[in-house]
């Protein structure tokens, strides 16, 4: 993937409650996450701004901008601990590939929810270079 100063990746997280492995049923729902506007990039200032999508589905995804080098940034909310904290894995498509992790939110990272520090999962994907 060739890419000169205006590149950007987009990354986009779907939820699949039938992969191997989740503990979700198909019908089931996650509580929260918070949603940047379109084009819109999360950093580590966090989501004040973002909407709380509350009751998400199977299926449900969200997509965002980032340039080489960059962390985006995911926060999921199910419960009210994020005790299984996940990473690093690798994903990847159109030819390039990142690293992703998941933290529980500490509390420098604003939340669009309410909810305290550690109470949701950051996942944070590191864009290749």
């Amino acid at each position: 993937n060739e890419c000169d100063d205006d590149c950007a990746y987009t990354v986009c997280m779907t939820l699949d409650f039938t992969a191997p492995g989740c503990i979700k049923e198909p019908m089931d729902t996650v509580g929260h996450t918070c949603v940047q506007p379109d084009g819109c990039a999360s950093t580590f200032t966090g989501f004040g701004s973002a909407t709380d999508n509350v009751n998400i589905e199977n299926g449900f995804s969200q997509c965002q901008l980032g340039r080489g080098g960059q962390s985006l940034l995911f926060l999921l909310a199910d419960g009210s601990t994020c005790s299984d904290a996940a990473g690093p894995i690798v994903i990847g498509g159109g030819g390039a590939s990142a690293s992703a992790s998941c933290e529980p939110r500490p509390g420098p990272v604003q939340t669009c929810t309410g909810n305290g520090p550690g109470q949701e999962c950051l996942w944070i994907v590191d864009l290749p270079a």
